[in-house]
């Protein structure tokens, strides 16, 4: 029987019929799968990280690697370096008319580019283009002559320019693990097998080329979206061969 009292509750009466309209708590398992995922990038980083070589890797430079970076090109004459503060600054180097490496990193604020022209003031590339703290490495080749590339930074930037025609082989089972951009080789043709993994999230791109001391192909060996596993056969490729690897989350290459 009404007693003539009623609880107020938050300024308002409680109706027992509002728990019926209450939803359920998914929290739990929305967080168990969460955990899931983690799990299983940490379990796929630590089987590839844990496969790298203990020594060094002989890369032409590999980006934010998760192992030792290296680039063992000798003589040493065939790595220009360049450095400088944030500003504008002009830099010059000659081409042989054959792959050049652009090893290339900035602590900047903003914005870091670099754009190439040749003798008679055209532009022929912009091998770096990136915001805010970067290190990438891109492959090139520009006509036999001399250039000059425009490094704008707001920032701390160094370059290393490397002519990898002398760089020592990479073994023919080679794994590497790493993120952004990169250059790895060379290896040994005229056939290979290379399996990549890419852990991307919605919106990335994952890309791989094989590119030589004379060609940059225009299309892609692979190009993916998001996630991407699989082995690539290939054949006809020259004697010296590099992978040219571009992602921005963590990625795989394994050569068999």
């Amino acid at each position: 029987m009404f007693d003539g009292q009623m609880i107020i509750r938050n300024g308002r009466p409680y109706d027992p019929a509002w728990d019926l309209w209450r939803p359920p708590r998914r929290w739990p398992g929305a967080l168990l799968s969460a955990m899931a995922i983690v799990g299983l990038v940490v379990a796929v980083v630590f089987h590839f990280s844990g496969k790298t070589h203990p020594k060094k890797p002989h890369a032409i430079f590999v980006g934010a690697g998760i192992s030792p970076t290296a680039a063992p090109v000798t003589p040493a004459s065939d790595i220009v370096k360049f450095h400088g503060k944030a500003g504008v600054a002009t830099i010059s180097f000659t081409s042989k008319g054959t792959l050049l490496v652009w090893n290339v990193a900035c602590k900047c604020r903003d914005n870091y580019g670099v754009i190439v022209r040749n003798s008679l003031g055209d532009v022929v590339g912009v091998p770096v283009n990136a915001t805010g703290k970067s290190t990438s490495a891109s492959p090139a080749i520009y006509p036999a002559g001399t250039y000059t590339a425009s490094v704008v930074a707001t920032g701390t930037w160094h370059i290393d320019l490397i002519d990898p025609t002398h760089a020592a082989f990479l073994p023919k089972t080679y794994r590497y693990v790493s993120k952004g951009s990169s250059v790895l080789g060379p290896f040994h043709g005229p056939v290979a097998s290379i399996t990549f993994t890419y852990i991307g999230s919605v919106g990335t791109v994952f890309s791989a080329k094989v590119v030589t001391l004379n060609s940059i192909p225009l299309l892609p060996t692979v190009y993916h979206h998001s996630f991407y596993y699989g082995t690539q056969s290939l054949s006809g490729l020259a004697d010296m061969y590099f992978i040219y690897v571009s992602g921005p989350n963590l990625w795989s290459v394994a050569t068999h």
